[in-house]
């Protein structure tokens, strides 16, 4: 801008004090409502924008009319407002009005700068959103704690991508962490993690980013991930983290997250910087494009000698690993769903066999954790789940959806008997539709995670968490006229008629994988009922207020 017109006052003092040391031409007013008046008038005669400052209170809202003239007649400009900091906010404190809720109707956009991290990414975008299609004013109101920060020195892209290829290698144990947002980014996170041998954690969303068998999949980490996973990312030195949240199902306590760790942060979406964890290098970019760039950047720099002897030192990393998870798997958490030690991997196994690795969808409980800790997802976007708000009843319609597209796949929705009741209804949209849509419903009589926290955080008092009567699904299935078949540990007289002529197998397990043979063996609707005992918990868990590395073994 050539200049910023504006009147000093307490709120923006400090950004005065900076304006002070710098050569941009800045004019006092005598009222503030002038300032975007003149800018106005500069934009109009000559074509360019200008600044306007104004305090908090009534220095802000003395602008507001002159804000709403130029929003009317689209002319573009922008105002910087100082805040009460943040510390105040909502206390009535002096000069304190929500500036940002009363100008948003009269702006292309409002925005309140809520931490450092976010201030050059909110300008950057004000300018943007100012000037793309019907042009108009911005508002960026800034608390003053805000405008005293310490910040981190300012990269550019290029800069920032130099700046990450030279940690990664002089990194010695690095982890690259992947979420939903990088699902499109599969085939480049693969060569980079295999050409830097850099292993790979994911988030609930992120699974499938590695084949299940590549040693470099670290897997899930997180609240139900792997002991063995959270463990090596709190001893990695740098994270390399891409389409990821920091949610705190992933992080638990975040002033204990990767406590060692340098943090890289990779996200199209930069409002998501800082927001759950600290970060020391953002950089706002599409999955696919930062990966490119930053392989691009590292072969550049591991031209240099001293990058040999870092790379060097991933083989006592990856021993370290491999001694991690070798402690991880001292106490086996694996349920015995089916009565036999092991059971659950070999059930999930089966599934994906028969399957031919079609999607997944799942609803939300322990049926979909135990899913997300033992299934063998081979690709991202496998598993079709609702990871951020945790919606029962997501399962079944969300098959429905995915069969529709995919109609030559298997696809299976595995559920619980509390999640499939909320939407059971569509049973009449599939059978309506015949998609090729497996259900697998495993049933405990219970809201199942709401039991276990019952069991392990509340004394065992299980208030409301079991259900005193249990519908046949297959029985209501068939009611449906999808076909369905039922299998419990022991034979009850009810599901006889349902469960008769599918098994010859006498145990149990041996029972439930003839029941998955019945129900891959022909295209088409079809529903397996399995219960299991509402004793089994998922393990590894990390509790309340528990740091990633202080799990729930075993009971």
């Amino acid at each position: 801008v050539p200049w910023v017109a504006g009147m000093p006052g307490g709120a923006i003092l400090p950004i005065y004090d900076a304006l002070h040391r710098s050569s941009l031409k800045h004019i006092l007013i005598r009222h503030e409502q002038s300032a975007a008046f003149m800018a106005q008038g500069l934009y109009r005669s000559t074509g360019e924008v200008a600044a306007c400052f104004v305090t908090s209170g009534p220095g802000a809202t003395n602008i507001i009319t002159s804000v709403a003239d130029a929003m009317r007649d689209s002319i573009p400009l922008i105002v910087i407002a100082g805040q009460v900091a943040r510390e105040l906010k909502g206390t009535d404190a002096f000069q304190e009005v929500p500036i940002v809720e009363m100008l948003a109707p009269m702006v292309k956009e409002a925005y309140y700068v809520d931490r450092p991290s976010r201030l050059t990414h909110i300008l950057e975008e004000a300018w943007e959103r100012m000037l793309k299609g019907r042009p108009g004013p911005v508002l960026i109101d800034i608390p003053k704690d805000i405008q005293t920060a310490a910040m981190d020195s300012l990269l550019s892209q290029e800069e920032a991508m130099e700046q990450a290829a030279q940690w990664i290698l002089q990194s010695e144990r690095p982890v690259l962490y992947v979420g939903g947002g990088a699902r499109k980014a599969q085939e480049q996170i693969r060569a980079f993690a295999q050409e830097w041998q850099i292993p790979v954690a994911q988030s609930l969303m992120g699974l499938g980013a590695l084949e299940p068998d590549d040693p470099l999949n670290l897997g899930m980490i997180g609240m139900h991930g792997s002991a063995a996973t959270n463990a090596i990312m709190d001893r990695s030195d740098l994270l390399i983290a891409v389409g990821v949240r920091f949610d705190d199902r992933a992080t638990g306590k975040t002033d204990a997250f990767c406590p060692a760790a340098r943090i890289i942060h990779a996200d199209i979406d930069w409002p998501e910087f800082g927001k759950n964890v600290r970060v020391n290098l953002p950089i706002a970019m599409d999955s696919t494009e930062f990966l490119l760039k930053l392989g691009a950047a590292m072969k550049r720099w591991a031209a240099d000698a001293s990058a040999g002897s870092a790379l060097e030192s991933r083989s006592a990393w990856a021993e370290e690993r491999r001694q991690l998870g070798c402690a991880s798997r001292s106490h086996n958490d694996e349920p015995a769903l089916f009565g036999k030690q092991g059971d659950v991997r070999d059930f999930f196994r089966r599934i994906s066999i028969l399957s031919k690795q079609g999607p997944v969808s799942t609803d939300v409980g322990q049926h979909q954790m135990w899913a997300a800790q033992y299934y063998p997802f081979d690709r991202m976007g496998q598993l079709m789940t609702s990871g951020g708000l945790g919606t029962m009843g997501f399962g079944l319609p969300a098959a429905l959806g995915a069969a529709m597209g995919l109609p030559h796949e298997f696809v299976t929705c595995i559920s619980g008997d509390g999640s499939i009741l909320l939407n059971i209804q569509e049973l009449a949209t599939l059978k309506d539709l015949e998609l090729n849509v497996k259900i697998i419903v495993l049933d405990n009589g219970h809201l199942g995670l709401v039991r276990q926290q019952q069991h392990l955080f509340f004394e065992r008092r299980y208030s409301q968490a079991r259900f005193e009567n249990s519908p046949n699904f297959a029985a209501v299935a068939e009611s449906f006229g999808v076909a369905g078949h039922c299998v419990l540990p022991e034979q009850d007289p009810e599901f006889e008629s349902i469960e008769n002529g599918h098994s010859e197998a006498t145990d149990f397990f041996g029972r439930v994988k003839d029941g998955l043979d019945w129900l891959y063996s022909f295209r088409g609707p079809g529903l397996l009922h399995l219960g299991i005992d509402s004793s089994h918990q998922v393990l590894p868990m990390v509790g309340p207020g528990k740091s990633n590395t202080q799990m729930i073994r075993f009971l």
